[in-house]
């Protein structure tokens, strides 16, 4: 019994050493987090300019269920998706038949890929078998729109955001499954639009011109009414004071837990936030002028992917060349098309939240 006890003892000394090890190690990272601020990270290149068959338009980000990730401007065809398999191999997946349409971004959800085509003012539905039908198209769109595009969850409604940059003019469409597109939004250069996991916030970019140059950047959110319509406009987001004329803000996506990732073109980097609007990284791409992001790939659905012109190179000329990183949690999409909820995420969160105030009291 003397032993026994010898060694519930000796055992119950290492376990709380190690616990109190871990509970400093914790704290010790939430510390600094929390004094110096944000963290910064590099992503890795997957498309280099060397082998890249991506154009300079290069726009868009979209990932399958199966890892295969698409993109915009395939052989410099204005029309054209191109895939890249999780292998690295780059493959036209489809030409467009219609010689006045332009691509300008893609999106995946509900296992087909929708197309904003800014040639033929219309969003496109394309299927994996490379069939394809307008799911909205209008005429009156604003010259440049659609020019990036959000899809529900459920695949009923899409959300087309667009800009004149020569009018420093922007808008933001509504398009239901048989009905007719609804203008939700009139102002400045609107650009990315995202949807957050529950589909009750919608994110949108705007930037502002003086001079031929971006002056204002700013990343609205608004809630959404069960019909699609759009109340509540908030500043998520200023970068106001963190932009410059050649600092553009583009692309925007949310992950499953929430964080919304926003490509910043001319900065060479993607910022992330936190749901309630607190940078949280930084991460540094390879690429001066990214365009759009997308998280999905990977077995665990967290892989992002970036594409945008190759190195420094300047509007309308080089090569498209994509980057990938490791984001916070799975896609959004990823999430959706694997079953795996919000609540799992927020689930997590809270076990953290738990871990550390133990550690408070340990």
């Amino acid at each position: 019994v003397s032993t026994q006890s010898t060694g519930i003892q000796k055992f119950s000394f290492h376990l709380v050493k190690e616990m109190k090890e871990l509970c400093l190690l914790s704290l010790a990272l939430l510390f600094v987090t929390s004094v110096f601020g944000q963290s910064s990270i590099s992503s890795t290149p997957v498309v280099v300019n060397e082998t890249s068959v991506f154009g300079t338009y290069i726009e868009g980000a979209a990932v399958d269920s199966q890892g295969n990730f698409y993109t915009i401007n395939y052989g410099s065809k204005k029309a054209s998706i191109g895939r890249i398999r999780p292998d690295g191999t780059q493959e036209e997946f489809f030409p467009s038949p219609d010689g006045a349409a332009q691509f300008n971004s893609v999106r995946y959800s509900q296992g087909v890929l929708y197309v904003a085509d800014l040639g033929m003012k219309r969003a496109l539905v394309v299927r994996l078998d490379k069939t394809s039908y307008v799911f909205c198209q209008n005429d009156t769109f604003l010259a440049g729109l659609p020019n990036d595009l959000a899809v529900s969850k459920d695949g009923e409604k899409v959300y087309l955001s667009g800009q004149d940059w020569g009018a420093d003019a922007g808008q933001l469409w509504l398009c239901k499954k048989n009905g007719s597109p609804q203008r939700l939004f009139s102002g400045k250069r609107t650009n990315g639009v995202a949807l957050s996991p529950d589909d009750r916030t919608l994110y949108m970019s705007e930037a502002r011109n003086q001079n031929g140059g971006p002056v204002s950047n700013i990343l609205w959110k608004f809630d959404v009414n069960t019909d699609g319509t759009i109340k509540n406009q908030q500043v998520f987001y200023s970068f106001d004071n963190e932009s410059t004329g050649s600092t553009d803000i583009d692309g925007v996506r949310t992950d499953s837990a929430g964080n919304v990732y926003v490509t910043r073109n001319g900065l060479r980097a993607v910022d992330v936030f936190s749901a309630d609007g607190k940078k949280i990284s930084v991460v540094k791409l390879s690429m001066l002028y990214p365009t759009n992001v997308e998280i999905g790939g990977g077995s665990d659905g967290k892989t992002a992917y970036v594409v945008g012109r190759c190195g420094d190179a300047g509007y309308g000329t080089g090569r498209g060349c994509v980057d990938k990183f490791q984001a916070l949690a799975p896609g959004r999409e990823w999430s959706g098309a694997h079953s795996i909820q919000p609540f799992a995420w927020s689930l997590l969160s809270s076990v953290g939240l738990i871990w550390l105030t133990f550690c408070l009291l340990f």
